[in-house]
């Protein structure tokens, strides 16, 4: 088992990888690369990688804020971050399923 937040160690290192957000798993799969992200959290980790062929100062970041984890919510907890977001997302908490916790997956 290796714990880390450096995604390019982990497809490096693991067949499997457990993505989590806020305390809780969102995917869990066999994760190589971009295209094979499902949870946006995780398709956003992969565009934020520091590339050193872009310019100096060209770094990405994910918007917006992590919830206060204190404060139980009925919805994901991805939500105020995601670009896929809808109006489901921030009424209900989404289930795994098919090893991801997203109601709209890549």
């Amino acid at each position: 088992m290796l714990i880390t937040h450096d995604l390019n160690l982990a497809t490096y290192m693991a067949d499997r990888i457990i993505v989590m957000y806020a305390g809780e798993i969102v995917e869990d799969a066999k994760i190589k690369s971009i295209k094979d992200s499902h949870h946006p959290y995780t398709y956003q980790l992969f565009k934020v990688l520091p590339d050193i062929n872009k310019k100096k100062g060209d770094f990405i970041l994910i918007k917006g804020e992590v919830p206060d984890l204190r404060i139980m919510l009925n919805r994901c907890y991805f939500y105020e971050r995601c670009f896929k977001a809808k109006k489901r997302c921030g009424q209900q908490h989404p289930e795994m399923r098919k090893n991801v916790r997203c109601f709209y997956p890549m």
